[in-house]
Order: C-alpha cells, then structure tokens, then sequence
C-alpha cells in the first residue's frame, strides 16, 4: 500500500496516469464522489460496475473486477463502504487483491473512521493507492472561499469569513454554499455579515447537503445511512421530509436540464440547481413521471407527519426512503 496526497492524486488523474487498484478512506462523501467523477471523466471511454461491501457476493465481484469491459476500452469497478465486509467474504476479497493482477480499475471506499493499524492490516500486502478525504479545515474553508470571490470579482469581509469557516462541515457544503453566495451576489460587489448569515444557517444536526449528494449521485446506501444516522439523532420529521423532497425537485430539475442538452449553468441557478449539483448527478434516461410521481408520494407522507401524531413518525421517513429509493438503481 502506498500514501499518496489528495493533491499529487488529483494531479495524476488530470494527467490521466492512473493506479490500478484506489482505496479513499475519510468522511467526506463529496469529495470522494468528487474524485471518482474526476476519473469518469479523464478516462472518457469505459463501463462501470458498483457493488457494496455489506451484501457482496465475493466470486461475482472476483469475477467481474477479473473480466474485461463489454462495450467500451476500459472498466471501472467500485466497491462501496468496505468497512462494513462481513468476515468470510473480506477475507476472500484481500487473498484476490493480493496475488492477482487486476485488469480494471478498481476503487475501494471507506466511509467510517478506521485506525491506521486496521489499515494496514488489511491492505498492507496489496499493491493500492490510498488517499484519506477529510473536510476541509477552517483555513481552506477561508482559501477556497476567497479564491472563488476573486474569481468572480466580489468581496467578502473577514468576519464573514470566520464565521462561514465555523458553519460548514464538509467539502460539499463548501462548495455549495459558495454558489449560493456568488448567486446572490449577481448584481452586487460585496457581501456583509448579517447576509452572509441570512444565507448560511449552521446546523451540526443535519448536513443537507449529505441528503442531497446521495440521491442526485444515485448512493442507494448512502442514503439509507445518513436517514438512519438522522432518526438516531432524533432529526425532526418534518425536516427530514422537506429535505428528501428537495432533493426530488433538483433531480426532477437536472432531468429536464439534461434533456434540453444545455450548459447553460444560469439556467440551472435561475431553478435553484448549483453547477455542483449537476455535475454529481449520474442518473441516466430517468423518467421525470416516475419523479413526479415519487414527489407526489412523499407530499402526501409530509402531509400525515404534519395533520396527524403518529406513535412513530420516523416509520413515515422509512416509507419516503423506500419510495425514493426506487427510483436509484444502485
């Protein structure tokens, strides 16, 4: 196993000099979903194939990372959250991945926290490249801000700032709130504290942003995660709800966007779709009726949450996820 920074990574993939097996470790789901499109989009032609860690059928995946591409020069293989293995299969998995050559490409993702000991362990003997993606700290929170405004020719105090690089909790939300901050200053130079803070509402209970990338990057798993991770924490219902139908109305959004064949990124911003949002999203010939009829479902789910007291309302969020669900093919 070999370490290789976020950075000197990045850089090779735009180089398009590519390792034959990744392992990205770290809690920012952005970031890697970030990567693998980075990936995506350097090797141009290619098949992909996903399987998750938790129900994969080891001699199916063995089989599928040994075999070649179908319909295109290349393939990729994606083998999500490999934390949560079960022992046979993780121990059949590694044997592989240790004495044989592998002919795709293959990513292994880790989205738990994991000591380095285990690590090593488990990957020590394997020819990969790993590369731990973390959220930013509050001083490139501050960089990347300021490099964007720059950018664009817009100014933003330091207070603002500070209080910005102690809101966000991830990668993604980085991202996204920066959009929504140079979306609002359009037709303005500068940006104050109290809009700044209008614009951005810090709430450690609930990353929306999490919800969002999960079903516009077609993360079934994910998904479920962050809902049960919310219900743990006794998120409120309603907000839950709101957040899924959010993220339903920006997919409905980028499918029709998609259709018009358009990189028209004020079109998306006029619909309230960030130029992130559209680059994630990896549904593909999606039906906008089976969205409708989805978002049409988890109204009514919002509607109950809201007019009745249910024993256990968090069994309505599980039915939304269900619904959703659906809709993801992986």
């Amino acid at each position: 196993m070999k370490i290789k920074t976020e950075e000197r990574l990045i850089s090779d993939i735009s180089s398009k000099k590519f390792d034959p097996l990744y392992l990205f470790t770290g809690n920012d789901s952005y970031k890697k979903t970030e990567i693998i499109n980075l990936i995506k989009k350097s090797l141009d032609d290619f098949d992909i194939s996903i399987h998750y860690a938790r129900e994969i059928e080891p001699l199916l995946f063995i089989n599928d990372i040994s075999s070649g591409p179908l319909f295109a020069s290349k393939k990729i293989v994606l083998l999500k959250n490999f934390e949560s293995i079960k022992k046979e299969p993780k121990k059949i998995v590694l044997e592989y991945l240790k004495n044989s050559a592998n002919l795709n490409l293959l990513i292994i993702t880790i989205d738990d926290e994991i000591k380095n000991s285990e690590l090593e362990k488990d990957f020590s003997e394997i020819n990969i490249t790993h590369t731990s993606l973390n959220p930013p700290t509050p001083r490139e929170i501050e960089n990347y801000i300021k490099d964007e405004f720059d950018k664009n020719s817009k100014i933003i105090d330091p207070a603002s700032l500070s209080y910005i690089s102690r809101s966000i909790a991830s990668y993604g939300a980085l991202v996204n709130e920066t959009e929504k901050l140079l979306t609002y200053l359009k037709h303005k130079k500068q940006i104050n504290l109290d809009e700044t803070i209008d614009l951005i509402s810090p709430n450690p209970e609930i990353d929306r942003f999490e919800i969002i990338n999960a079903i516009l990057s077609n993360n079934k798993q994910k998904l479920y995660e962050i809902t049960e991770n919310l219900i743990e924490q006794k998120e409120q219902p309603t907000l839950i709800i709101s957040t899924l139908l959010l993220s339903l109305e920006k997919l409905l959004k980028i499918t029709i966007i998609k259709k018009l064949y358009t990189n028209d990124y004020s079109l998306a911003y006029s619909l309230g779709v960030f130029r992130n949002e559209l680059n994630i999203n990896t549904f593909r010939f999606i039906s906008e009726n089976k969205i409708i009829k989805a978002i049409e479902q988890c109204l009514s789910i919002e509607k109950s949450l809201k007019s009745t007291t249910t024993y256990d309302p968090y069994i309505l969020i599980r039915s939304a996820i269900y619904v959703i669900s659906g809709l993801m093919t992986f």
